[in-house]
């Protein structure tokens, strides 16, 4: 799988991974306000201060989120501009289809690229029977034409 640069990989926008997975942002303040375990009022600082937490957390998830990170976990295989993904994805395939020609296995996601590989031959030959048959068919209605055209022309003698 590719990433666009400016693209995201999660099905939640931050607010809702914050909503969801930091509800209790005073656990969050404990670790990274060393003034929070030694405040007197533990309940003043935590409102004072919850508008900030809850700003880091949303940093915090968003960063989570990015291209960046799904290469660096291994999500995706690259991040590719949507403007040059054709040409990246074109030459993927070109390359692919010339490995299983050769009998070269890269190791690479094998079965996934052999699959991938298997299905775009099919469509390919799909596609290209019915654009044979279709060429048959317009070939058969201007022989068509011609025959009428000939035979007004007999009938009109």
């Amino acid at each position: 799988m590719y990433a666009d640069p400016g693209s995201r990989g999660g099905i939640l926008e931050p607010e809702g991974i914050v909503g969801i997975k930091m509800r209790r942002l005073e656990d969050l303040q404990a670790r990274i306000d060393p003034l929070y375990a030694s405040a007197p009022d533990k309940a003043a600082r935590k409102t004072a201060l919850a508008p900030v937490m809850h700003q880091v957390a949303v940093a915090f998830a968003d960063a989570h989120d990015t291209p960046g990170r799904m290469l660096s976990k291994g999500v995706i295989r690259d991040i590719v501009p949507l403007s040059e993904s054709r040409r990246v994805l074109g030459w993927r395939l070109e390359r692919l289809l010339l490995e299983e020609e050769l009998g070269i296995d890269n190791g690479d996601d094998a079965d996934d690229d052999a699959a991938a590989v298997r299905h775009y031959r099919s469509n390919a030959e799909q596609l290209k029977a019915a654009a044979d048959d279709k060429r048959r068919i317009k070939r058969i209605a201007e022989l068509k034409k011609e025959l009428d055209e000939l035979e007004s022309q007999m009938s009109g003698k």
